[in-house]
């Protein structure tokens, strides 16, 4: 190799060894600080979310089942059963979409944590449509009084008296 495919290949790889850190460092800060404003996350049970966690506590819900279709679920034995969302930055609004079944659960409620312990506020969970057995839902939340710890905000999804109807 001559001198002068030695200096082109040195160049080449100077650019590529700028060039990398630079994407590297521009993905972590759109990872990490939002700038469109806008977060989704999607958890499906069956592989872990970064943003998600799993729903708790053990004692409350089952453990992820698939069911015939290949859809992946947990069931609700007793409520409330909580998951943490991770939150990067601050945000407004929050819109939850769940998708979900009930067996003798006249009532589903979804809220977020105002105040430490268990201070929550609620909606009912209303369908807006079906997707062959399973109910979808969407919940809007002004999150002006989010209680936020160490970046994560705390959701609960509440039957009440689920386990004294044995529903699930």
């Amino acid at each position: 190799m001559d001198k002068d495919n030695l200096k082109r290949w040195h160049k080449r790889i100077r650019i590529i060894l700028i060039i990398i850190p630079i994407l590297t460092f521009i993905w972590l800060v759109n990872k990490n600080l939002v700038p469109s404003g806008k977060l989704s996350a999607n958890y499906n049970l069956q592989e872990l979310s970064p943003y998600i966690s799993r729903l708790y506590p053990a004692g409350r819900v089952l453990g992820v089942e698939k069911d015939k279709e290949g859809q992946y679920y947990q069931s609700i034995i007793i409520d409330p059963v909580y998951f943490k969302v991770h939150l990067p930055v601050s945000f407004q609004k929050a819109r939850v979409i769940l998708k979900y079944q009930t067996r003798n659960a006249p009532l589903l409620r979804l809220g977020y944590q105002i105040g430490p312990e268990f201070q929550y506020y609620f909606k009912n969970v209303i369908p807006i449509r079906r997707e062959g057995e399973w109910q979808v839902a969407e919940v809007n939340f002004n999150l002006a009084n989010a209680y936020i710890k160490d970046n994560k905000l705390k959701f609960a999804i509440s039957s009440p008296r689920l386990d004294e109807i044995e529903g699930e």
